[in-house]
C-alpha cells in the first residue's frame, strides 16, 4: 500500500511540473478533450462519515476520435476512502464534432463519478483532489508542394510553395511551410510546425507521462525525409516546435508537384482540481 501511494504522489508531481499548474476550476479549453466540469455534487463543504460524490464531465472538441480514454482521481489522502467507483475509470472512444448539411453537432461527451467518505476530525479540514484525463489521438497532415528551378523562377516569377494542405486539428496541430523559393542541389527544405493547442501536454504514444516521454512525439513521413529523425520535442503546456525535413528534387525539370503525408500517433494528458472541506466535530 505504501508503494502505491508513493507512485500516486510521484505521478502527481510529474503532471504538475510538466503540464504547468494544475487547473483549478471547472473548465479547460483548447482542442481535443476538454474538461467541462470537475466538482463536488451538493457543494464543497461536507460532513464526516457521509458519502460525497465527485463529478467529472469531459467532451471531445477535436475533429478526430479520442481513443483509450481514462480518468483517474489522484491526491486522495489516507483519511479519505473511495466507497464507490474505481480510482481509474475507462471511457469508450469519444468522437469529435461532425458537420453535415451546414450543421455541426457537438463531439461525444462522458461523465465520471467517484464517491468518497472522509473520517471525522476535530477541526475543519480542506482537501485538494485532482482528476487526470489521458487519451490517444491520431494526427495526419497531407500536403502538396510545388517546387520550381531557379531558371523557371527567373522566367515566370513562379515560386516554390505549399499549394494545399489539410490536417485533422487535434490538441497538437501540424502545418507545413517551405522556406526556399527554388530547388538547389537536388533538395528542397520543408518545415513542419507542431503546435500544442490543448490545455495539457502530449507525450509518446503508448507510454507513461514520465520526464523522458512528456513532449516527445514520433511520426512517420512519406514524400520527404528528416535528417535529424522523425521526432519532435514540444515544450510543456502550450507551445510549438519545428522539424526541418527535405524533399528529394534531383532530376526536376522546371517545376514539379510532390505529395507529402505525415502521420503521428500520440498520447495526451490534462487535469483539473477541486477542493472538499470536511467539517470538524460539533462542540458538545
Amino acid at each position: 500500500m505504501r508503494n502505491k501511494s508513493g507512485f500516486v504522489i510521484l505521478f502527481l508531481l510529474l503532471v504538475v511540473f510538466f503540464s504547468g499548474c494544475i487547473i483549478t476550476g471547472t473548465t479547460t479549453g483548447g482542442n481535443g478533450i476538454v474538461i467541462e466540469s470537475f466538482s463536488v455534487l451538493g457543494g464543497n463543504e461536507v460532513q464526516p462519515n457521509t458519502p460525497v460524490t465527485l463529478s467529472l464531465a469531459i467532451r471531445n472538441t477535436a475533429a478526430g476520435t479520442a481513443r483509450g480514454v481514462a480518468a483517474e482521481l489522484i491526491g486522495v489522502p489516507t483519511d479519505i476512502y473511495l466507497s464507490s467507483g474505481m480510482q481509474t475509470q475507462f471511457v469508450p472512444d469519444l468522437m469529435g464534432p461532425i458537420t453535415a448539411g451546414g450543421t455541426t453537432t457537438k463531439g461525444d461527451s462522458a461523465q465520471i463519478f467517484w464517491t468518497l467518505v472522509a473520517y471525522e476530525k476535530d477541526v475543519d479540514v480542506k482537501y485538494t483532489l485532482s482528476a487526470v484525463v489521458k487519451y490517444n489521438y491520431e494526427a495526419q497532415l497531407t500536403a502538396q508542394a510545388k517546387v520550381v528551378t531557379q531558371d523557371y523562377l527567373y522566367r515566370t516569377n513562379e515560386k516554390s510553395e505549399i499549394t494545399s494542405q489539410g490536417s485533422n486539428a487535434g490538441p497538437v496541430s501540424i502545418k507545413a511551410t517551405m522556406p526556399s523559393i527554388t530547388s538547389s542541389g537536388g533538395e528542397m527544405p520543408i518545415i513542419f510546425e507542431f503546435n500544442n493547442a490543448g490545455s495539457g501536454s502530449a507525450y509518446t504514444y503508448g507510454s507513461q507521462p514520465t520526464i523522458e516521454n512528456l513532449g516527445l512525439l514520433q511520426f512517420t513521413l512519406s514524400g520527404a525525409y528528416c535528417p535529424g529523425g522523425n521526432q519532435v520535442r514540444l515544450p510543456k503546456g502550450k507551445g510549438s516546435n519545428t522539424v526541418t525535413c527535405r524533399l528529394n528534387t534531383a532530376g526536376i525539370r522546371e517545376k514539379q508537384t510532390y505529395s507529402i503525408t505525415l502521420n503521428m500517433m500520440y498520447s495526451y494528458i490534462l487535469d483539473s482540481s477541486t477542493t472538499v472541506t470536511v467539517k470538524g466535530r460539533l462542540p458538545i
